[in-house]
């Protein structure tokens, strides 16, 4: 093959394409390979067809690959990729090989990976030359990845950096939901009852650097009271909140410091969702059932709560808007001037929809 100027590339791909193999490795074997002018790089592969040497020698026929792929992936087309799409070998040494199109979901990339491996030995094939994962992508950077080593055994949608750590996960927050009608309501001077009941309407979503909408599907959303509602009270369920939330922040910097961003960054959500349940309890506890409400975003992140009273009140969202968790945060006056308004960063802007467009904290899974 050297005699007949073929690329050291394709010869090493040849090599570990190869399902075995049977070369003179010996050193009469190597001086009359090297006196036909064979690269030390073929040598190498030849003497040790998956050995990291010849792995790392192999990136070259990896792109190249993946270049052919891409071609026949782009003539399936009709010429041309979809807007956003790609094939490419990436990585440290070329050893990932990515599949990438526009808003891509894990539905969508299982099928397309199920669909790859169809293929007569396709993922022997990508072994032998020495990819580690095949990686599904989007052109927001949404990641799904699958280890060849174990043929497609999903591995978490989340940086390649952290597939080794385990994020901590929010627990579920008790409900604040108030008792049965004959069951004894509020213990203080709460009188929400002969008040105005307001509704409240809004949506939870993200949007990314490249300005793509994401909702906050079947999010969490919790509406906490502010002030007190008569002269007796003196806690609040958003104050029981950020205190919790104060105080889960001051444990957290004792320790942050030995975490990595991924898991520092979800020990965060971890704290407001703790936060949330001490100020639910403290709901049951008291019976303070018109301080905090909560309810279940629908797939598009639109929330709806009836039954509001009048006054001030904070709202705070748990979900995840593609691929990140996150949680937003909003300031809300119901009742003002007749209306609703949103006081969210000092503003004051009388709306008929919440919207909660930018998270206060977003970590990528």
């Amino acid at each position: 093959m050297v005699s007949l100027g073929i690329g050291d590339d394709v010869i090493i791909e040849k090599i570990l394409s190869a399902a075995t193999t049977n070369f003179d490795t010996s050193v009469d074997g190597l001086k009359t390979l090297k006196a036909s002018k064979v690269s030390d790089a073929v040598l190498k592969a030849m003497i040790n067809p998956r050995g990291p040497t010849a792995v790392a020698q192999n990136a070259a026929a990896r792109r190249a690959f993946a270049e052919r792929v891409r071609e026949e992936a782009a003539k399936t087309a009709g010429g041309n990729l979809p807007p956003g799409g790609n094939v490419s070998a990436e990585g440290p040494d070329a050893t990932l090989f990515v599949y990438q199109q526009h808003g891509v979901t894990l539905s969508g990339c299982n099928a397309l990976f199920a669909k790859f491996t169809t293929r007569q030995d396709a993922i022997p094939y990508l072994r032998q030359l020495g990819f580690t994962h095949w990686v599904c992508r989007d052109d927001a950077n949404s990641k799904f990845a699958f280890d060849l080593a174990s043929q497609g055994a999903q591995v978490a949608p989340r940086k390649p950096e952290s597939n080794s750590e385990v994020l901590p996960t929010v627990p579920a927050v008790p409900k604040s939901s108030p008792p049965p009608a004959n069951a004894q309501t509020e213990s203080s001077g709460d009188h929400a009852g002969t008040q105005k009941l307001w509704p409240i309407s809004g949506r939870v979503f993200g949007i990314t650097n490249g300005g793509d909408l994401k909702p906050a599907r079947l999010a969490h959303v919790y509406v906490l009271g502010q002030f007190p509602k008569s002269r007796t009270e003196l806690v609040t369920a958003e104050l029981v909140f950020v205190k919790a939330t104060t105080d889960g922040y001051k444990e957290l910097n004792k320790t942050v410091a030995n975490d990595s961003e991924a898991v520092a960054c979800h020990k965060e959500l971890l704290i407001i969702g703790e936060a949330l349940g001490k100020a639910a309890e403290w709901v049951q506890q008291n019976r303070m059932y018109s301080q905090m409400k909560d309810t279940n975003g629908d797939e598009e992140g639109k929330f709806h709560f009836s039954g509001i009273s009048q006054g001030f009140y904070t709202i705070v969202v748990l979900g995840r808007a593609g691929m990140s968790d996150a949680y937003w945060e909003a300031e809300i006056d119901v009742g003002l001037n007749g209306k609703i308004t949103d006081l969210t960063g000092g503003e004051m802007n009388q709306v008929t929809e919440i919207k909660l467009n930018s998270p206060k904290k977003a970590c990528y899974r």
